[in-house]
């Protein structure tokens, strides 16, 4: 057997079958030294080394990449995470929710007993203040306002007996019905801020400048800020005609003292309560109002709120303020 002639068989055997793998070993001197493809005699099994050694290398390189792309993935996901809790930190400056639009029924529940409690129980002026809206600002007025009045100031608490949530103005509001420890009965007005629920106490105790009788009695040029219900009334004589000037019969509280007043004519005012003050309706407002030098009714002079609530207030106090 001519073993050169054998010899060159093999070699081109292993080139067809090894996708061309060419006899003169081309193939391992461009990727190993040549002492390396020297001390293999068998270059079917160098191919074989080759063909891991390469596949090792690329599966190196594709865990690299798989890397390199999870973490420009993470980073990109961390830049617009961010951006985003920026973007809601303004809407949330845009659209504020009070405590009673955001907060379960039980807990507004909570927090109107908290503040009626507190209000109830306290010992000084300086005590229930604490559970009004702005507080310190209406402590003057407590002290001004227990000091002529008659009605005493609740003693203890012991429940409440009534809730009812509502909504004036778009103001969410709550009225409670609560009971001393005298069994005498307490309506009060209560609102909602960013985080709790407080007592509105000028509405609650129907706030006025000076009491209905006195204004009345004394026939007050001066003019005060009162609170009371206006109705609106015609004059008999103009009964029927389209544009019959209106007057309103204002009472306190309770209905026991009224008056009949007439807005400043040919003015805002006078619009404004036309507007508002729908007939056949007994409507809750804040005006200012005065008796003229010997005029047969009062006068509004200024339509302070459109409610009892002193909504500006009641409004910076939901928005946290």
């Amino acid at each position: 057997m001519n073993v050169e002639s054998e010899g060159e068989k093999r070699r081109e055997k292993r080139g067809k079958t090894f996708g061309g793998a060419r006899a003169d070993e081309y193939l391992f001197n461009n990727s190993m030294s040549c002492e390396e493809v020297d001390a293999f005699d068998d270059p079917e099994l160098y191919s074989e080394k080759l063909v891991v050694g390469r596949t090792v290398r690329n599966l190196g390189f594709g865990i690299l990449g798989l890397l390199v792309v999870a973490l420009v993935g993470i980073f990109v996901l961390i830049q617009w995470s961010t951006k985003n809790e920026d973007e809601v930190a303004v809407d949330s400056d845009l659209v504020v929710l009070s405590f009673m639009e955001r907060a379960k029924p039980a807990e507004i529940k909570a927090s109107v007993e908290q503040a009626v409690r507190g209000f109830m129980e306290g010992e000084t002026l300086e005590e229930r203040a604490r559970y009004l809206v702005r507080g310190e600002e209406m402590l003057p007025l407590l002290k001004e306002y227990y000091k002529r009045v008659q009605n005493p100031l609740p003693r203890g608490f012991t429940g409440i007996n009534e809730q009812i949530n509502s909504a004036f103005g778009g103001i969410p509001l709550t009225a409670a019905r609560a009971l001393d420890e005298d069994r005498d009965e307490h309506w009060f007005t209560v609102v909602s801020g960013r985080d709790q629920m407080l007592i509105d106490w000028e509405s609650t105790v129907c706030y006025g400048e000076i009491e209905w009788g006195n204004f009345i009695k004394n026939r007050a040029e001066k003019e005060y800020l009162m609170r009371g219900y206006l109705l609106r009334v015609v004059d008999e004589e103009q009964a029927g005609k389209g544009d019959a000037p209106l007057y309103y019969r204002v009472k306190d509280r309770s209905g026991a003292v009224s008056i009949v007043a007439e807005p400043s004519r040919g003015g805002k005012v006078e619009s404004l309560l036309k507007s508002l003050v729908a007939e056949g309706e007994s409507r809750p407002m804040t005006v200012r109002i005065k008796f003229g030098d010997g005029e047969p009714f009062a006068q509004i002079t200024e339509v302070v709120h459109d409610l009892w609530i002193d909504v500006d207030r009641v409004e910076k106090f939901r928005e946290g303020e």
